[in-house]
């Protein structure tokens, strides 16, 4: 080889090993390095899962109903109805005429049987004058047995007709009272279906009142929160126009849905909540869960669509811990499964941390985690 190609392989050699081999070459150690020194100072705080009482909130959708529905109906058939003395939404009290049936035949019955009547009670005076007066005949030896009997048998046909006469005026008269529709319980008319004319009949429903004007939300809840509900415990409702009223827990019900396993629970809502029989409404019910696990919410993290918390010991090493989650009630949620009572977690900067990662304890947080 000339000296001429050596000189020249030399002096690309010389670039090539600059290029590879100089200072540059060994940054990216000291880049790693750095990050590794800026990792190890992430500073965080902790704090421990903490055992104690908690209250969560349960949503449910119910409905309006009445406390207490009461029907009217007709109880006489044949008669029309001649007069509609309320309306709907109207307050009405116990005994209050509601309508008026047309029973104008009916009270000329009653006349006629009052005229039977007293025909019958002058036949019944006549029958016990002749028998009182066949006794005293009798006793003296002046009336014969066969013709005293016969006095005493008219006497009696005169007072079973008589009784039979006043017990059909007592129908008659019961027919006619049931001609007058009344109230029977204060409260509001909710329904009133009776057209002028219609001719009624025994079951015909007239009007629908709501007993004392008291209306209340049935709602269905699962049955494990049956007995964390209790009565007389307030409830928030938020009706269809989006108004917030006060309601009271009345009662629970004392039987499962053995199919949907849900149970209701009626709760009442005040007199003025101004609401309507049939509207939904919305409810939060305020449920203690007892004693529970919990930590802030912010210690929450998710890695590969799994929630968890980073777990600080004492060294500073935060590892990723799985954690099964339940409620979420002021800030709090509820740990079911993957950590104690008393492991620190960290409650910020988790987004930046990853399984093993050297962490800084924020000197506040080590005092909480005692």
């Amino acid at each position: 080889m000339s000296l001429r190609v050596r000189l020249f392989a030399a002096v690309v050699l010389s670039l090539v090993l600059t290029g590879c081999g100089g200072p540059d070459a060994v940054a990216p150690k000291a880049d790693s390095a750095a990050s590794q020194q800026s990792t190890a100072n992430l500073t965080v705080k902790v704090e421990p899962a903490k055992l104690g009482p908690l209250t969560t909130t349960y949503g449910a959708s119910g409905t309006v109903a009445a406390w207490q529905l009461a029907t009217v109906s007709a109880e006489i058939s044949g008669y029309s109805i001649r007069q509609v003395l309320v309306a709907e939404g109207d307050v009405v009290k116990k005994g209050q005429v509601l309508a008026q049936l047309g029973t104008e035949q009916l009270q000329a019955q009653i006349d006629e049987q009052i005229a039977t009547n007293q025909g019958r009670q002058a036949s019944l005076d006549a029958a016990q004058f002749s028998y009182d007066r066949g006794v005293e005949l009798s006793s003296k030896g002046n009336l014969s047995k066969e013709d005293m009997e016969t006095r005493q048998s008219t006497l009696a046909t005169a007072k079973s007709s008589l009784a039979e006469g006043q017990a059909a005026l007592k129908a008659l008269q019961a027919q006619l009272a049931q001609g007058t529709i009344v109230a029977p319980v204060d409260g509001r008319i909710v329904a009133a279906a009776p057209v002028l004319g219609t001719v009624v009949q025994i079951g015909t429903e007239l009007f629908k009142i709501v007993q004392d004007d008291r209306l209340e939300v049935q709602a269905k809840v699962p049955e494990q929160l049956l007995g964390r509900i209790s009565a007389q415990q307030k409830v928030e409702v938020v009706d269809a126009a989006g108004r917030t009223i006060s309601g009271t827990v009345r009662a629970l019900a004392q039987q499962v849905d053995t199919t949907t396993r849900l149970g209701t629970v009626y709760v009442s809502l005040p007199n003025d909540s101004g609401v309507r029989v049939g509207m939904s409404a919305e409810l939060e019910f305020d449920v203690p869960l007892g004693d529970v696990l919990s930590v802030p919410e912010a210690a929450l993290a998710w890695r590969d669509n799994q929630a968890g918390v980073f777990a600080v010991d004492a060294a500073g090493k935060a590892s990723f811990v799985k954690v099964a989650t339940g409620a979420h009630q002021n800030g709090r949620v509820v740990i079911s499964a993957g950590l104690t009572a008393g492991q620190n977690v960290a409650v910020d900067g988790v987004g930046f941390l990853n399984d093993g990662t050297q962490v800084r304890v924020a000197a506040a947080s080590k005092t909480a985690a005692g």
